[in-house]
């Protein structure tokens, strides 16, 4: 509530007075108390943004780390150098490792959604379709144990 007289204007003069009297408030804080609560205050907020510089280097760090897992799997040394290389076996389509019945799935999907790639066409139609699902399945399902040629 504040200490101003001229917020009781529309009460009767008497009525004010004892207002006034009551809710008067005549403290003042020490300096030292001042002092205090200031020092506390710039330590609260100098470690707050300690904690936001930490959690920023962390996060870059995880970035760091999650970007290096990714790609360290795809690194080989060549005689120039090192190289990314990405392995793909022919039809695998989810990048698993596998060419299995899922791939066919996730074609049919991206069939779906008109996200199909020219690579998508496993029966050299030059048209990837509901076919190239058909021809992705039966490559998942053949029971010969040779390899699958890379792409």
């Amino acid at each position: 509530m504040s200490h101003e007289r001229d917020q009781f204007d529309d009460l009767p003069d008497p009525l004010a007075d004892d207002l006034v009297r009551l809710y008067r408030v005549d403290l003042q804080p020490s300096p030292a108390a001042d002092q205090m609560l200031l020092n506390r205050a710039r330590a609260h907020f100098a470690g707050r943004n300690r904690t936001l510089l930490l959690r920023r280097v962390a996060g870059a760090a995880a970035a760091v780390i999650l970007v290096a897992a990714v790609l360290i799997p795809t690194l080989r040394r060549t005689d120039h150098g090192i190289a990314i290389v990405r392995q793909e076996a022919h039809g695998d389509v989810n990048f698993d490792g596998a060419v299995d019945i899922r791939d066919a799935l996730a074609l049919a999907r991206r069939i779906e959604e008109k996200r199909t790639k020219p690579i998508d066409d496993f029966n050299g139609d030059k048209i990837v379709d509901r076919r190239d699902v058909d021809a992705l399945a039966m490559m998942a399902v053949r029971l010969d144990s040779k390899e699958v040629p890379p792409r």
